[in-house]
């Protein structure tokens, strides 16, 4: 879906992790919206920087906090 930003809203970016959490985890999708944010923040960052060929070192940096917050996430949300 990322990928296809064009084609959907930036909105719907987020639910799609937090649906297909909930849908494998068999719990609310919305337990996992914060995943689900933070999953799609890191995937705008590495499109957005990598197109204007800007993304460097500190960008992935950047996009390594992103993902470790979303598993930090993802563990919670399974585990509570």
């Amino acid at each position: 879906m990322h990928r296809e930003r064009a084609q959907n809203a930036p909105e719907d970016l987020p639910r799609l992790p937090a649906d297909l959490a909930g849908e494998l985890y068999q719990r609310p999708p919305e337990r996992f919206l914060e995943y689900g944010c933070l999953r799609a923040d890191a995937m705008d960052l590495r499109d957005s920087r990598a197109e204007g060929g800007e993304l460097g070192e500190a960008g992935w940096r950047r996009i390594e906090e992103l993902l470790n917050g979303s598993w930090r996430s993802l563990w919670k949300a399974i585990n509570r």
